[in-house]
């Protein structure tokens, strides 16, 4: 006959089978923000926007999460106008990029962007996150990337940044990323 604590032992793992089985364990709810390409600088004069829209995400978790937050990086004389995720055309598979806004070539898909906050995302969608951003600066506005934060069903709430720092200079680029990027 088995005692009582190789019964409670016995019962504490069937526990925790069950609940591996129904939580999962093999992969997170997270969001792919790519690898970035470090820092850019975008000519710009206080008041004038542009837009940080260089990032594809891709959901590569099990589950369906919904963005809560997004916001900027450590901000010096910048800010949010506005954030959308923007699907991607297969036959333009071009990311907006760093550019001015408003926009000069409008994306095939532009009339669908949905804005970032509340958007829910289902497991293995892509998009182009598009930020478009205000300078109050009049030498250098610059913030260290966006952090997104979303949530999953079960409530648990998780944060990602991008990898790209980004710099809108008054003055023209040269020279501001040698100057200014803390790698």
């Amino acid at each position: 006959m088995k005692s009582s604590a190789s019964k409670k032992v016995g019962i504490l793992l069937l526990l925790l089978m069950v609940l591996f089985s129904i939580v999962g364990c093999s992969k997170t709810d997270q969001l792919d923000l790519g690898e970035g390409v470090g820092a850019v600088c975008m000519p710009g004069k206080a008041g004038e926007s542009r837009t940080y829209a260089g990032t594809y995400v891709v959901h590569d978790g099990n589950r369906e999460i919904t963005v809560v937050e997004i916001s900027l990086i450590n901000p010096k004389d910048v800010d949010i106008l506005e954030a959308w995720f923007l699907e991607i055309d297969p036959s333009d598979t071009t990311l907006v990029g760093y550019v001015n806004w408003p926009l000069e070539r409008i994306p095939l898909l532009w009339d669908e962007r949905v804005p970032v906050e509340g958007v829910v995302l289902k497991p293995g969608d892509e998009r182009n996150l598009v930020v478009v951003v205000t300078s109050t600066a009049e030498d250098i506005a610059s913030f260290e990337g966006v952090r997104i934060v979303y949530k999953d069903k079960l409530g648990r709430k998780y944060t990602q940044n991008t990898l790209d720092w980004c710099y809108i200079s008054t003055n023209g680029c040269d020279g501001v990323i040698d100057e200014y990027y803390q790698k």
